[in-house]
C-alpha cells in the first residue's frame, strides 16, 4: 500500500518495511516515504517514530515475542504492533491516542482481523508494563537493544565500559547543522533559529556547526531552502579543518554522495576544484540536488572508484577524499539500522 497520505504512521511503517523487508538505509527509505508530504510536523512524527522503532527493534521485538508468541504475517502486521509499542513506551503521545491510532493503521492496511489482537495486546502492554519490562531484562540483547555478538565485541573491547557504549549508542544524536558562512555567519543563523523559537546552541569543536536542541524537519528550519545551512554531523565538518587551502586546489571526493564532504569543501574553499564521484546513482542525484541549493558547482560522475579508467583525466590530485566501505558501528546513534545491517563477520572482512 503506497500512500500518498500526510498521516505520519503510516510514512512511518511503509519506511520501516523497507528497511526490515527489503534492506534500504532508514534514511533513504523515510525520505522516500515523506517525499509528497507538505506538513512539516508530520514529516517530524514520521521520522521519530521510524528512528525509535529501529533504534530500540531488539528490545521491541522481544517484547511482541512476550505478548504475541507466534510472529504475526505479514511483516506489516509486526512493524504496527513495534510501532504502537514505541509509542506506548517511548514518546509522550496519550496512551488512548497511540492504541486508537494504531488500531486505525491495521484497519487502513487491510488487515481489519488483526484490529482485536492489535488492540488486545497494546492494551495488555499498558496492565502488565512492569512485569514485562523485568521479563525483558533478564535478556541482554533486549536490555541493551544490541545484537548478542556486538554486545560481546564491546564487553571484550571494552570490559568496564561496554555498557556504557551501549547506551551512548541507543542515545539520540543531535540534528547537527552546518552554516554556509559564504551567506550567514554562525552567530547571525543562531538569532534566526532563536527568533523562529527553535533551541539550538554552537556545536563545540566545528566551526560552522549548529546543535539543535529539539527535534526538526531540516527542511522547515531558517534559510534551508535558500542554502544557509546544511545537515551534517560536526565531526564530518572536520573535514575542513584537515585541508590547507592553497590557489586551484584539486579534489577527488571519491566516495561523495550525498554531498556532506563535498559542499562542505566547496563552501569553505573559493575556487576548489572538485571532482565528485559515486557508484550509486540515486545517492548522487542527491548529491546534485544539494549543490544546487547551496548554489554550488563540480564535476560529477556516476562511477566506481576503483575503475579510473572509466572517469580519470590522467590529472594528478592534490587530496583524495575517501569514505571507504567499514561497519559504520561507531555511527549507529545517528544510524541505528546498521544494527540490522550488520553481522559479526563484517568487521573483519571491511578490515
Amino acid at each position: 500500500m503506497n500512500s500518498t497520505s500526510s498521516d505520519a504512521r503510516q510514512m512511518a511503517l511503509e519506511a520501516l518495511e523497507a528497511v526490515v523487508g527489503g534492506g534500504k538505509h532508514l534514511r533513504d527509505a523515510l525520505d522516500a516515504a515523506t517525499f509528497q508530504c507538505a506538513d512539516a510536523r508530520e514529516r517530524a512524527l514520521a521520522r521519530e517514530l521510524g528512528f525509535g522503532v529501529i533504534r530500540w527493534t531488539q528490545r521491541l521485538s522481544a517484547l511482541r515475542r512476550l505478548l504475541v508468541p507466534r510472529k504475526p504475517k505479514p511483516l506489516r502486521l509486526d512493524l504496527i504492533l513495534q510501532l504502537g509499542l514505541y509509542q506506548l513506551e517511548y514518546t509522550r503521545i496519550p496512551a488512548h491516542a497511540a492504541v486508537s491510532a494504531t488500531v486505525d493503521l491495521t484497519r487502513r492496511n487491510r488487515l481489519q482481523h488483526a484490529r482485536g489482537m492489535v488492540n488486545a495486546t497494546l492494551r495488555r502492554y499498558q496492565r502488565e508494563r512492569q512485569h514485562l519490562l523485568d521479563s525483558l531484562d533478564r535478556s541482554a540483547p533486549a536490555r541493551h537493544a544490541h545484537p548478542q555478538w556486538w554486545l560481546d565485541r564491546l564487553a571484550s573491547d571494552w570490559p568496564d565500559r561496554w555498557q556504557a557504549v551501549a547506551a551512548a549508542n541507543n542515545a539520540r544524536a543531535p540534528l547537527t547543522l552546518r552554516v554556509n558562512q559564504r551567506r550567514v555567519s554562525r552567530a547571525e543563523y543562531l538569532d534566526r533559529l532563536e527568533a523562529a523559537g527553535i533551541g539550538a546552541g554552537a556545536c563545540a569543536f566545528a566551526p560552522c556547526g549548529v546543535n539543535l536542541t529539539q527535534t526538526a524537519d531540516p527542511t522547515s528550519l531558517p534559510g534551508f531552502a535558500d542554502g544557509l545551512v546544511s545537515v551534517q554531523d560536526g565531526a564530518g565538518q572536520l573535514i575542513t579543518q584537515l585541508l590547507t587551502a592553497k590557489p586551484g586546489l584539486r579534489v577527488l571526493d571519491a566516495c561523495a554522495a550525498p554531498g556532506g564532504k563535498a559542499t562542505a569543501l566547496l563552501e569553505h574553499f573559493p575556487g576548489l576544484e572538485l571532482h565528485a564521484i559515486d557508484n550509486d546513482a540515486a545517492r548522487v542525484d542527491r548529491l546534485r540536488g544539494n549543490l544546487a541549493r547551496l548554489g554550488l558547482s563540480a564535476r560529477i560522475d556516476v562511477a566506481d572508484a576503483a575503475r579510473p579508467e572509466d572517469w580519470w583525466d590522467r590529472r594528478a590530485y592534490d587530496v583524495i577524499v575517501l569514505d571507504v566501505p567499514c561497519t559504520a558501528s561507531g555511527i549507529v546513534r545517528r544510524h541505528p539500522d546498521i544494527r540490522l545491517a550488520r553481522g559479526p563477520g563484517d568487521i573483519d572482512r571491511n578490515a
